[in-house]
C-alpha cells in the first residue's frame, strides 16, 4: 500500500488532482504512523526478550515540567498580546513567565549535574544560559 502511495503521487501532482492527492498524502501519513508502531513494538519486543536486557532508568529530566511550563508560558504571552491587558494582568502575566522559565533554568542546570555525557552537560547549561537571556529581554519589552 504504501509503495503504491508513494509511486501514484508524482503523477497526481502532474495532473492536479488536489482531492485524489490529498488523499494519497492521508494514506500515506497512515501506513507510516502504522510502520512506526510496529517498528517501536517490535523493538521492545526484541528488547524485552533480551535475557541481557535491563530495566529502564527514569530520564535527568522531567517531561512534565516541560510541557507544563510551555503551557503557562504560552498562556501567559497570549494574554500580554492582548490589547486591552490591565497593567495588574501584565504583573501576572510576567510573574507566570518568570515563574515557569526559572524553573526551566532550574531543571536545565540540574540535568547538566546528573549527565555524564560531556557534549549533552555543555547542552544543557547552554539551554538554561538561552531560556535566562530570553526572559530578560522579555522583561524588558514588558517594561
Amino acid at each position: 500500500m504504501l509503495e503504491d502511495s508513494l509511486k501514484l503521487l508524482p503523477n497526481l501532482a502532474k495532473e492536479s488532482n488536489r482531492k485524489q492527492f490529498a488523499s494519497t498524502i492521508d494514506e500515506i501519513s497512515d501506513a507510516l504512523t502504522a510502520l512506526h508502531g510496529a517498528a517501536a513494538q517490535t523493538a521492545y519486543l526484541v528488547g524485552v526478550s533480551d535475557p541481557n536486557s535491563t530495566a529502564a532508568t527514569p530520564g535527568i529530566v522531567d517531561p512534565e515540567l516541560y510541557i507544563n511550563a510551555d503551557k503557562a508560558i504560552g498562556s501567559a504571552v497570549e494574554k500580554l498580546i492582548q490589547p486591552d491587558i490591565s497593567q495588574q494582568e501584565v504583573l501576572a502575566a510576567a510573574t507566570q513567565i518568570a515563574q515557569y522559565t526559572s524553573k526551566l533554568c532550574n531543571a536545565c542546570k540540574s540535568a547538566s549535574q546528573k549527565c555524564d555525557n560531556p557534549v549533552a552537560k555543555r547542552h544543557f547549561v547552554q539551554c538554561a544560559k538561552d531560556v535566562a537571556n530570553s526572559t530578560a529581554q522579555l522583561v524588558k519589552c514588558i517594561k
